[in-house]
Order: C-alpha cells, then sequence, then structure tokens
C-alpha cells in the first residue's frame, strides 16, 4: 500500500536529502524510490517541532540525511564551557585551602 501525503516527524527544520532506498532497482526493487529531497518546516506541528510530508511507496525503507543542527552545537559549547569553570574554580578552591 502506497500512503500519500504521510507526514514524518522531523527535530530540525531544513533539506533532508535521500540516502538510501530499499526500492532503488539495484536492490531488487521497482523503483519507487520516494522524493529525493523533503523540507522539513515547523507548519505542521505534532510531537517534533518540524515535519515535512512524502508519499511513501509500498515495503520500503527510506535513510534521509538531514542539516547540521546549529543551536544543538552552541547549546553543547556553552554547557561544555560552564563544565569547564566549574571544575577551574573547583580545582582552585582546592589547592587555596
Amino acid at each position: 500500500m502506497t500512503w500519500t501525503n504521510y507526514t514524518i516527524p522531523f527535530e530540525a527544520p531544513g533539506e533532508w536529502v535521500r540516502m538510501l532506498s530499499s526500492d532503488e532497482a539495484q536492490f531488487g526493487g521497482a523503483g519507487h524510490d520516494g522524493p529525493e529531497r523533503l523540507i522539513a518546516d515547523h507548519s505542521a506541528g505534532g510531537a517534533l517541532p518540524c515535519a515535512a510530508t512524502l508519499d511513501l511507496p509500498p515495503l520500503t525503507a527510506l535513510v534521509y540525511r538531514g542539516p547540521e543542527v546549529k543551536a544543538y552545537d552552541a547549546a553543547a559549547l556553552e554547557l561544555r564551557e560552564s563544565l569547564a569553570a566549574e571544575a577551574e574554580a573547583a580545582r582552585e578552591g582546592a589547592t587555596a585551602s
């Protein structure tokens, strides 16, 4: 069964590029590969902040590579710097006493 206008939630907005479709002819499939690119945006709502819609071919696994998520990178860097500052303060406190 083909699912039309199937909504898939994504964690981040941006362009997602198909890396693999199990329905490609080289894997013995019928060649209903699904879209080469998906654009996830904030319009769909749901459990995750972004979503994209596609027609999902029957009996097919699709693998997409997403964009780099800069917001998560910035948050991780901020946390890393905060923890490093706390560790340095603890070391300085230990040597002062």
